[in-house]
């Protein structure tokens, strides 16, 4: 009988102190319910601006190569038709990629516009707000 008492008290002094431990309160002694952000919301919104970063980055990779094939196409001379045709090739290619990362990055600021992420403001976006 004297273990099942022990038991006991243990476990109300247990219950009591996570009871008072759990509610959140300010100094004033009043309950602080301002601010809760979700953490699943959080590492969201982390993983479309890391996305996002990434596709600007690859944006501008490929805006750079594109002016580097034009450089070199206006350097080839007419002569080695070869290397012209594969030069525009690969230019019609640089743009299709660089037109579906435009839509990329367009559907990705959508996504974080409706997720409520805080503190966006892409390039885009500020573009057509002073246009």
């Amino acid at each position: 009988m004297g273990y099942f008492r022990i038991f006991l008290l243990i476990v109300c002094i247990s219950l009591i102190g996570a009871k008072k431990s759990g509610t959140p309160a300010s100094s004033d002694g009043v309950r602080d319910y301002d601010i809760y952000i979700p953490p699943s919301s959080s590492t969201v919104c982390a993983s479309l601006k890391k996305s996002l970063r990434k596709r600007i980055n690859h944006k501008q990779k490929l805006e750079f190569l594109l002016i580097r094939n034009k450089k070199i196409l206006k350097e080839v001379s007419k002569r080695k038709k070869s290397i012209i045709k594969k030069l525009t090739e690969n230019k019609t290619e640089l743009r299709t990629k660089k037109l579906k990362n435009s839509f990329q990055i367009k559907t990705l600021e959508e996504k974080i516009i409706r997720r409520g992420c805080p503190g966006i403001l892409t390039p885009s976006f500020s573009a057509k707000k002073s246009s």
